[in-house]
């Protein structure tokens, strides 16, 4: 081929060449670029997940984990059953972490168990949806769920409903917020009793503007300008409002119908609470019997804030009262047909006047007081009760002191009786005296001595104080009648001992007076061993003989710890009146013998001196 025919077929080679890497670099651009249906489509599948309507799982799935106060948008309602986001359950653990040690304290009356979370919708005073949230006690949880439902579903106003512990637990700081809140374990204002918000049985509704009215002045004070009911403003709950309506037909008391003070926030139900492990649940025989008579028990851990009470030999008695009432507080509430409250919670002074008018307050069938003891002589020990000098509430002391002395016998305790001790005004101890004048049967339980080394060491730990308050629970269980289905323990046919209520039981009464009679005998020595056998024999006409000691230099000092006398039993009023006992002397040694008997009351007698001559 020529050279001119040869470049021209390659001109046209090359041209063509050109062409197809063209075509096939278009080819691959094409096969890259989405297609206009496949963006249109994926654009709809998008716009449809977002718009499908969730169901009631998913849809409590996607909003639990928001946090309360968080707004839903009405175009998100339109894909959701909002009464699918009112619901009750137990308290999580994520909830409880930010409550524990806030509102919820592990030394408190509730257990985590006796209390419920509530997740709830409200409308907030913008108009739009709010999350809230409320902790209450279990036994009220699904009726005041169903309250709140009924407020959002007729569009009823409240501002913000958070737990206080968003407010670190601050009851003030939470209602300048006017912030909606129940549970939160505390004390009532200005004063140091319990407050039903500490059951999770009462709740505040908006109460910056329905504050809490008293002589003292407005609370929160920032609400002041609402404390004036007779003036119109939005939020006011009146008896007019449906937030009263609803709570007061649920069987609610409302504070703005309380006649010493008003608290216009404040709704409160304290009916069949379940506190401290007592459940929900109540039983057959109460839910069959309508007549059921339902005891009341007012607890008062003895002493409080600055008075200390025995504070000389270690434990200081006032945080040892209130160990011993929180155990005996929560066994007592675990029995079904009994309703049990606590003068003071914490560290609180309280007079003796205000603890009767409490349990006065409470309608108390009874009134526990829970002391420690001590002596100036250092050397008494055991357990005692004292009760009223008063008819017939000696007699009903008395009644439960039998039964309290036995329980604490079954700890190993000394028993050294039940007493009662005439003053000037009359009963010689205030709490007795005041509960008398008001109708009320009280007693005190004087666990042990302080200042005695073996009673000392029975009661020196947390762990033993609550012993005892468990067995004190369990003698006023006995003492009332009452039964405990959770625990399948059932008094309701336990005799108690026959006494005359119109009379002073004589056991009871101190006659200021020592053993009548005393003597003491030698009944052999032996001078290998050193031992003397003595015949012992006391009488006491009057109260019963409760321990001896001895001498061995003619009285100046004696042997201790005093013993028990033999077969001693205060609360019956009998004793041993001869009884033999050995000493084992030095051989040799002239010992100049005197030996002491005490009554139930400390008085006391002594024989004349005896010597041991070998």
């Amino acid at each position: 081929m020529k050279p001119k025919h040869q470049r021209f077929y390659m001109l046209i080679m090359g041209a063509l060449l050109l062409i197809g890497a063209v075509v096939l670099m278009s080819l691959i651009i094409i096969s890259k670029r989405p297609k206009k249906e496949d963006k249109t489509t994926q654009e709809t599948v998008v716009m449809e997940e977002e718009k499908r309507a969730l169901s009631d799982e998913e849809a409590v799935l996607k909003y639990s984990l928001l946090p309360a106060g968080t707004v839903i948008k009405k175009e998100e309602l339109s894909y959701i059953n909002p009464m699918s986001l009112f619901y009750v359950e137990d308290i999580p653990e994520d909830v409880f972490s930010r409550m524990n040690g806030v509102s919820f304290h592990e030394e408190g009356i509730m257990l985590r168990s006796d209390l419920r979370y509530i997740r709830l919708l409200h409308v907030g005073f913008d108009g739009e949806t709010h999350i809230g949230e409320l902790v209450v006690n279990a036994s009220l949880a699904n009726e005041v769920c169903d309250i709140f439902r009924k407020l959002y579903d007729a569009n009823y106003q409240i501002e913000s409903v958070c737990l206080v512990d968003d407010f670190k637990g601050d009851d003030h700081a939470s209602m300048v917020a006017n912030n909606t809140s129940a549970f939160n374990y505390r004390v009532v204002d200005d004063s140091d009793s319990l407050s039903n918000h500490a059951y999770g049985a009462a709740i505040d509704i908006n109460p910056l503007y329905n504050p809490y009215v008293t002589k003292k002045g407005v609370s929160p004070s920032e609400g002041e300008e609402y404390a004036d009911r007779t003036k119109e403003f939005e939020h006011k709950i009146d008896e007019n409002d449906l937030c009263y309506q609803l709570f007061t037909e649920a069987g609610y008391t409302w504070g703005g119908s309380w006649k010493s003070v008003k608290d216009y926030q404040h709704f409160e139900k304290e009916e069949g609470l379940s506190i401290s492990g007592s459940g929900t649940e109540e039983s057959s025989d109460a839910n069959n019997n309508a007549e059921e008579k339902k005891y009341v028990v007012v607890i008062d851990p003895g002493h409080g804030g600055d008075n200390l009470g025995a504070d000389a030999y270690g434990p200081i008695e006032k945080d040892m009262t209130l160990v011993t009432a929180q155990a005996m507080y929560a066994s007592l509430s675990q029995y079904d047909n009994v309703e049990v409250y606590m003068t003071r919670t914490t560290d609180a002074s309280l007079s003796l006047e205000d603890r009767v008018k409490y349990a006065t307050k409470k309608k108390a069938d009874l009134l526990v007081s829970l002391h420690y003891n001590a002596s100036d002589d250092h050397e008494r020990y055991g357990s005692e009760v004292l009760v009223s000098t008063s008819a017939p509430y000696n007699a009903y002391g008395y009644q439960l002191g039998v039964i309290q002395l036995e329980q604490m016998k079954s700890t190993g305790m000394f028993i050294r009786g039940i007493k009662c001790k005439s003053g000037k005004k009359g009963d010689y101890y205030g709490l007795l005296r005041n509960a008398a004048d008001a109708g009320l049967t009280a007693v005190i339980f004087e666990h042990c001595f302080l200042d005695q080394a073996d009673d000392h060491n029975r009661c020196a730990s947390a762990t033993q104080q609550q012993v005892f308050g468990t067995q004190d629970a369990i003698a006023v269980a006995k003492y009332l009648g009452l039964y405990s289905t959770s625990m399948k323990a059932d008094y309701r046919n336990y005799e108690k001992v026959n006494v005359d209520p119109n009379a002073i039981v004589p056991v009871t009464v101190n006659h200021n007076s020592g053993p009548d009679a005393l003597w003491l005998s030698v009944l052999s020595t032996d001078a290998t061993t050193g031992v003397v056998q003595f015949s012992v024999h006391g009488v006491d006409s009057d109260d019963t003989i409760l321990y001896y000691d001895y001498s061995l230099d003619g009285g100046k000092t004696f042997s201790t710890p005093r013993s028990a006398w033999p077969e001693t039993n205060p609360v019956s009023g009998s004793y041993a009146t001869d009884f033999q006992f050995a000493l084992k002397l030095s051989p040799g040694v002239n010992n100049s013998i005197v030996f002491r008997a005490f009554n139930m009351f400390d008085e006391s007698s002594q024989t004349e001196p005896i010597t041991i001559n070998w």
